[in-house]
């Protein structure tokens, strides 16, 4: 599943086996912010690639936001 921290929704993926690769979700938005990336964690410091990475068990990935400037 995805924690998108006050982004809009991100649907949840289901059905993927250990060892494949999730498919990149539509990336979320959030009011003043940019979007800065997948993690494993909610704090954003395991982050999660998408064309490497694989499952290895049931999950949340966290969305991580950098404030836009201005």
């Amino acid at each position: 599943s995805f924690d998108t921290q006050g982004g809009t929704p991100v649907e949840m993926q289901s059905g993927i086996m250990y060892g494949e690769k999730i498919e990149p979700p539509e990336e979320p938005t959030r009011e003043g912010f940019a979007f800065d990336g997948w993690y494993l964690d909610p704090g954003g410091t395991v982050p999660w690639d998408t064309d490497t990475d694989t499952v290895t068990e049931s999950m949340t990935l966290y969305a991580k936001w950098k404030e836009k400037n201005g």
